[in-house]
């Protein structure tokens, strides 16, 4: 069903998919949506055009449209908001104008989707992107054009290989778990993030963040990750890396000085260095290195005579090392 939530004046009168339910349809004469326009379980099999489409003041939702294969509104400049969700046969989506989403962006199990040229020009999100429950076809996240967000999250998808964001300068968290195939992770001009989270991610190998300054690491329980030649510029921010079955090293993070909160360092079993966090000159709450099985315990009480107990704000913990 094809509903736009009418405007004030003019008031738009609901338009209903015609009887019997055709396999394709285009919908040429709306042009602006003062609300919400939701399709629904239209019962479509082919493509859905929203052709003269340039705004909706809300959300345009498309959900449970199970068999739909194909859509587009090609002239959409903004929206304040995007939701697709459970459209397992959508092969196509084509928003190749929008540029602007003033809310929140939801893409949740469009399985046979290949990529997501459709979103290339998309630039700014005043809120939230989640990209979610991907399963089907190898599907490499590539949103080229993406300079703002607020939150990045991309999670729980075995299809999605890649998340590269080549344009992406301010976001305040991006964050990365349960895909389990995703290999690299690329955001080359993001400069300061809340918090970069790469989380249950068992194929990472690679990040590359070659602009950020400032901004909290969490990394847990990703077992290929190999290290951090990715962050020579990241000089503020957090540190938690635990669980990464393969890091041997923090190499790459010779440039950090200033941790904001807590140091963890725990439970990676291949670790057998941590010299390269000597240049850390205060932390702001606790440090804790355990249960690191190559890391000696000489090493992590190194660390801290390094960066100087008397500038550790909180306690430290060392314990469950290798020896």
């Amino acid at each position: 069903m094809l509903i736009p939530t009418p405007m004030p004046t003019p008031t738009l009168t609901p338009m209903l998919i015609p009887t019997p339910t055709p396999s394709s349809l285009a919908v040429d004469d709306i042009i602006s949506v003062g609300g919400d326009l939701k399709i629904y379980a239209s019962g479509l099999t082919g493509a859905l055009s929203l052709g003269d489409l340039e705004t909706t003041a809300g959300t345009l939702w498309l959900g449970q449209n199970n068999s739909l294969a194909s859509f587009s509104a090609p002239n959409l400049l903004s929206t304040g908001g995007l939701n697709i969700h459970q459209d397992g046969e959508m092969s196509t989506l084509d928003l190749a104008a929008l540029t602007e989403v003033d809310g929140d962006i939801t893409l949740n199990g469009m399985n046979a989707l290949p990529d997501l040229s459709g979103l290339a020009n998309l630039a700014v999100v005043t809120g939230d992107i989640e990209i979610s429950s991907f399963t089907g076809v190898e599907l490499p996240i590539e949103l080229a054009s993406l300079r703002e967000v607020h939150i990045l999250l991309v999670a729980e998808s075995a299809a999605i290989t890649r998340v590269s964001l080549p344009a992406l300068t301010t976001a305040f968290n991006v964050d990365v778990e349960e895909c389990a195939n995703v290999k690299i992770v690329d955001a080359p001009v993001l400069t300061e993030a809340n918090y970069l989270v790469l989380e249950d991610d068992a194929s990472l190998t690679t990040v590359t963040a070659a602009s950020l300054v400032k901004a909290g690491l969490m990394i847990h329980g990703c077992d290929a990750f190999l290290g951090f030649d990715g962050f020579p510029a990241l000089v503020e921010g957090k540190l938690a890396i635990s669980e990464n079955g393969a890091l041997e090293t923090l190499d790459g993070l010779e440039a950090l000085r200033t941790v904001v909160e807590s140091v963890l360092i725990a439970g990676n079993p291949a670790l057998v260095d941590i010299d390269v966090l000597y240049g850390i000159t205060s932390v702001a709450g606790d440090v804790w290195i355990t249960d690191n099985m190559s890391l000696t315990d000489a090493k992590a009480q190194a660390l801290v005579d390094a960066i100087g107990r008397e500038n550790i704000e909180g306690d430290v913990w060392i314990e469950g090392n290798g020896y």
